[in-house]
């Protein structure tokens, strides 16, 4: 169905609806008074952090906008939402554009614009993430000044830049990939190949129709020898004819399960030569002899420092994450509001116990997710300008872990959260026009994204272990954050024996001793299975379940419970009437993630007694949470045209918006095209 036959059907059912008329419905707008109101507006800038008004900003000036449509998203085909979200993506990003200065000097506010792009879909931000932060990133972190033209063209979006590193046949195991790129010396030149069909590139974002521009990750080959992967910034289509390059095969990877107003695309070289210059030299280069140099001699530790300096990406799926369960959970908890069962008179299901304890501890881990990226984003600023000068601190190796942790963690939240928010709102959840069903189809993606979650947490895990093995030889533990963890530390019995004793210093307490014994633990376990298996990789995979990976887990909730702690303290000293409440959802948060994670119960010797009172307090703080659930949800959710949701809308109109939707849909009160098939069925069965 074209636009404009869309735009007809949709006129004409709405002055010719057949539902009787139904009043405007004030459920929403009276759920609301039931709480004392408080300051909106505080909430809103301490949840989004130093750049709230730029966030606010971008929704306002962008929230009429025809282009912030979902039902023209949503039925549109495949190349109309490319065009879509292209289009989306110029106008938010022409409202706050971005040098290479300014991002210098606040590497924080081009996550803050990919935000907004992720609030109406996480395919805009994606579109966007995959320019500005892989493609520029990666010229940046890599390049040397002979490629600041490029940074500068990509900036202007002169340039629209993709990021070749995936391929059909490797993933995770970047120092596997199959591309090479040989050294020509004669006519200083490289030669790109895919020598197989599992080394195509795969995935790639932006190549299906977009980009004209890539970086390319691939194996140097210098007089048959291999150098490792490295980066190489090429063209793949001509910039005034859009065609391939001579060298360049390239296409789209088809329909996907959501995302789709994504190009990803495929990537294949058949010997394109690119100049030297192509090269991202700053770790590596090529004498005018031809001998390879590089300060950083070991080929997995020069490819481990490359890929360190890709942090934004990685901080781009936690941001995605929390928006996604964000609209989901304002979706949710409005209609759980607006829906009334059961009772004399019916009352709105958010009042029953059961529904606050499946949807209110999500919206903790909501909170949870946020304030990681706080400390992402406050970490990131007071380093930036170290990493850039030395890639191999120790303070990016820690920010490399936490945000490993903080992904996997977010992600998980946000799917998790997103199918309980579609569950949660029955048969109504599973409509196209409730929006959840994108939102989970979007947010499954960001498990994989960026480093798949059960890969990626060992990198948190090894990290915490390494500051173990420096205290074995005598050396200094160098993680700030993992001052606690100590070879003589004293795990001590469990602290919490009634209401009053459940403090945040207990809390902590709890989490040094479990993070402790955990990897005391796994250290054991790494010492027998040296024992069972003959090399080191065997050693470290049967380590895994229930030990390293356990670690790292509990490490990074540790980390956001400690965070969302500081973060709702200064919601409380900025309100007062929030003060009672606010403190709650970290505490919700803990014991949410201690009932789920029961082993910390045994292990630290918690006695039957104390833990019904924490499985007791448990329901306690969902039901006290739940009384202020609506208004905070409303003073941080987006606008209703990025939510895309009938039940969302701020205005509480769900029932009458839906049938408005369903309305509007093509032949939804025509006889079907297959009408003869129902008549020769029937005339069969009457024979």
């Amino acid at each position: 169905m074209t636009s404009n036959t869309r735009r007809l059907d949709v006129v004409k059912n709405h002055l010719s609806s057949k539902f009787p008329t139904m009043p405007f419905d004030d459920t929403l707008e009276k759920y609301r008074q039931r709480t004392p109101s408080f300051n909106k507006d505080s909430l809103f800038a301490i949840y989004m952090g130093s750049h709230h008004k730029l966030i606010r900003m971008l929704r306002e000036s962008s929230k009429n906008s025809p282009l912030i449509n979902h039902t023209a998203y949503t039925f549109g085909s495949r190349e109309d939402k490319h065009q879509q979200i292209y289009r989306i993506v110029g106008e938010i990003y022409t409202k706050t554009p971005l040098t290479y200065e300014e991002d210098l000097q606040d590497p924080t506010k081009k996550l803050n614009i990919l935000q907004v792009l992720c609030e109406f879909d996480i395919a805009s931000g994606t579109r966007c993430t995959v320019h500005m932060s892989l493609y520029i990133d990666t010229i940046q972190n890599l390049g040397t000044a002979k490629h600041r033209a490029r940074i500068d063209r990509a900036y202007k979006l002169l340039d629209y830049g993709s990021f070749a590193m995936t391929e059909l046949g490797h993933g995770s195991n970047v120092a596997g990939l199959e591309v090479t790129a040989t050294y020509d010396k004669n006519t200083k030149e490289f030669i790109i190949n895919s020598p197989t069909k599992t080394s195509a590139k795969w995935w790639i974002g932006a190549v299906g129709k977009t980009a004209n521009m890539s970086v390319v990750w691939a194996q140097l080959i210098i007089d048959g020898d291999n150098k490792g992967v490295h980066v190489f910034l090429v063209p793949i289509r001509d910039f005034d004819t859009h065609e391939a390059c001579k060298g360049v095969v390239l296409g789209d990877c088809g329909e996907k399960n959501e995302l789709n107003g994504i190009d990803n695309g495929f990537l294949i070289f058949n010997n394109y030569r690119v100049p030297y210059d192509c090269l991202l030299d700053k770790y590596s280069s090529i004498t005018n002899e031809g001998k390879y140099k590089s300060p950083i001699k070991n080929k997995q530790k020069r490819l481990g420092i490359m890929l360190a300096g890709l942090l934004r990406g990685r901080f781009a799926v936690s941001f995605a994450s929390e928006i996604s369960l964000r609209n989901a959970m304002t979706i949710a908890l409005r209609f759980a509001a607006i829906r009334k069962q059961f009772s004399e008179p019916e009352k709105s299901i958010l009042d029953y116990q059961t529904h606050r304890t499946r949807l209110i501890p999500h919206f903790c881990r909501m909170f949870a997710i946020r304030s990681g990226i706080h400390y992402l984003q406050n970490y990131l600023s007071a380093h930036s300008s170290l990493f850039y000068k030395d890639p191999e601190c120790e303070e990016l190796n820690e920010l490399h872990a936490i945000l490993s942790v903080f992904k996997a963690l977010a992600s998980t939240y946000a799917f998790n959260g997103i199918q309980e928010c579609r569950e949660s709102t029955g048969g109504h959840g599973y409509s196209i026009h409730s929006g959840l069903a994108r939102l989970r189809g979007t947010a499954d993606v960001l498990m994989t994204w960026e480093g798949d979650n059960t890969v990626l947490v060992q990198q948190t895990s090894k990290y915490i272990l390494k500051q173990i093995q420096r205290l074995l030889k005598g050396a200094k533990n160098t993680s700030t954050t993992l001052q606690f963890v100590r070879l003589d530390y004293e795990i001590s019995t469990w602290p919490i024996n009634s209401i009053k004793d459940l403090t945040v210093e207990n809390v902590i307490k709890v989490y040094h001793s479990y993070i402790n014994s955990t990897a005391k633990q796994t250290m054991q376990k790494l010492q027998e299975n040296i024992q069972k298996y003959d090399n080191t990789t065997d050693v470290w995979n049967n380590t895994q379940t229930s030990y390293a990976q356990t670690l790292a887990s509990v490490f990074g909730e540790f980390l956001y419970y400690q965070e969302m702690v500081s973060m709702c303290k200064n919601i409380a000293n900025n309100d007062p009437v929030l003060a009672g409440v606010i403190m709650k959802i970290p505490e919700l948060y803990v014991i949410d993630c201690w009932e789920r994670r029961q082993r910390v119960y045994i292990e630290l010797g918690c006695k039957v007694e104390s833990y019904a009172l924490l499985r007791d307090r448990h329901i306690e703080l969902c039901n006290e949470i739940g009384n202020w659930i609506v208004p905070m949800i409303d003073a941080l959710a987006s606008c209703d045209n990025y939510i895309g949701s009938v039940y969302g809308y701020a205005d509480g109109q769900a029932y009458n918006r839906l049938v408005e939707a369903v309305e509007n849909e093509q032949g939804v009160y025509e006889k079907p095209t297959w009408l003869s098939d129902i008549h020769n069925v029937r005339k069969a069965a009457s024979s």
